[in-house]
């Protein structure tokens, strides 16, 4: 399956709705609209395969030196193909060119699939709040 990684399109937006629904995530119009327009900020990228939206991140650079990684997703079924990977690698690369130089994600204390994913990419947990989040670094130079 042929999968390619680009910003988001209003297009998709039916899509998202089932990818944020299928995880049990909230999602409004207001939200959707705000991912359309252009920011300077925040760019949102998805994961398009067989013409449809199958996973979704988005990628803030508002306080250089520092990016973040924010909400990675993959519909269910389309996990274990490397989608994740690839939207990983799409903001790392992107945060990079811009001159951005450490990475910041946050998940769950317990999910240990995507603590794996972010290992693979060299992010490291720093801290692990009461709320059972943890925080991952990354560091370029």
């Amino acid at each position: 399956m042929e999968v390619e990684v680009k910003p988001f399109e209003a297009r998709y937006w039916k899509d998202v709705v089932e990818l944020h629904r299928a995880v049990g995530w909230p999602i409004s119009r207001k939200m959707l609209k705000v991912w359309s327009e252009p920011s300077e900020y925040t760019r949102v990228l998805l994961a398009i395969a067989s013409g449809r939206a199958v996973g979704k991140v988005t990628l803030d650079t508002a306080y250089p030196p520092y990016y973040e990684v924010v909400n990675l997703v993959v519909h269910p079924k389309y996990r274990s193909l490397g989608i994740g990977s690839m939207l990983l690698k799409a903001c790392i690369e992107e945060a990079e060119r811009k001159g951005f130089d450490v990475g910041i994600v946050m998940t769950e204390v317990s999910n240990y699939a995507a603590h794996k994913l972010y290992a693979k990419f060299s992010f490291y947990p720093a801290i692990v709040p009461e709320e059972g989040q943890l925080w991952a670094f990354r560091f370029s130079k």
